[in-house]
C-alpha cells in the first residue's frame, strides 16, 4: 500500500506546516502500473517459451469486493486445472495498459467486475485471441452501446441482475464441471486421488466459504 514519507506525515498532521494543496512527491507516488506488476507480467508470459501451457491473465477491478471474489474464483479454477495464470489488479489510478500485453502470447484474458476505460476491452481484443469481461452496473450497458461493433474474439457479459462475483463463480464452475467430464483432464491417476485438486467456493449467507460439493448438504 501506499507509504508516506516522514516529511508528508508532518505535513498532513500539521496543516500549518504544509498549508496550500497537499500533493505527494514524485518518488512517493505508487500506482498499479509498477515495476512490479510489469516484471510479473513479463515473466508470467515468459513461462510459454520455457515450454508451459499458454499463459492465462486475469485482471480484476481494485478495489471491489465483487473484484476480489471473482478472482479468487479464477484462481482456484486455474489452480484445479493446473493452468498457468497471473492474477493482476486493474485500479483506474495508473492502470495497466494495452501496449504491457502487446508482448507474448497471452491465449486468454479475463477482465473481472469491468470492462475498461474507453475502448480498453475491443484494444485488448486486437492482440489477445479471447477477452471475457463480465461485469453488472447499469452504466456498462449504456457504455457498451457507444462501442459500436464488438470483435468476434470478445466476450461481453453483462449482467444487472447478480454480482460480477457470482457471475464469476457460475461461469467457472460450469467451465471446471466441463473440463473435468472431458478427456482433456486426467483425473483417475493416483496423484489426483491423493491430492484432489481445490474445489471453487461459495460464499453463503452467513459469511462462511465452503466448497460447492458441499452445497447440497447444507440446503
Amino acid at each position: 500500500m501506499l507509504r508516506l514519507s516522514s516529511v508528508c506525515i508532518v505535513k498532513w498532521s500539521n496543516p500549518a506546516a504544509g498549508a496550500g494543496s497537499f500533493a505527494l512527491p514524485s518518488p512517493v507516488r505508487r500506482g498499479f502500473r509498477s515495476p512490479a506488476a510489469l516484471e510479473a507480467l513479463e515473466a508470467h508470459i515468459g513461462e510459454e517459451e520455457r515450454g508451459q501451457k499458454k499463459p492465462q491473465l486475469v485482471l480484476y477491478n481494485y478495489p471491489s469486493f465483487g473484484g476480489a471474489f471473482a478472482a479468487l474464483f479464477a484462481h482456484l479454477y486455474h489452480s484445479a486445472l493446473n493452468l498457468p495464470c497471473l492474477v493482476l489488479p486493474f485500479s483506474s489510478v495508473d492502470p495497466l495498459r494495452v501496449a504491457d500485453l502487446r508482448f507474448g502470447d497471452i491465449q486468454t484474458c479475463y477482465m473481472l467486475d469491468f470492462v475498461g476505460p474507453k475502448n480498453f476491452a475491443i484494444e485488448l481484443a486486437k492482440i489477445i485471441p479471447r477477452v471475457i469481461a463480465f461485469d453488472h452496473r447499469l452504466c456498462t450497458l449504456s457504455r457498451i452501446s457507444n462501442m459500436g461493433k464488438c470483435p468476434s474474439n470478445l466476450e461481453l457479459r453483462v449482467d444487472t441482475r447478480k454480482s460480477s462475483a457470482r457471475a464469476s463463480l457460475d461461469y467457472f464452475s460450469e467451465k471446471l464441471t466441463e473440463e473435468k467430464s472431458s478427456k482433456k483432464v486426467n483425473v483417475v491417476d493416483k496423484q489426483s486421488k491423493l491430492n484432489p485438486p481445490p474445489s471453487l467456493c461459495i460464499a453463503l449467507g452467513d459469511s462462511r466459504v465452503m466448497p460447492a460439493s458441499n452445497r447440497g448438504s447444507n440446503s
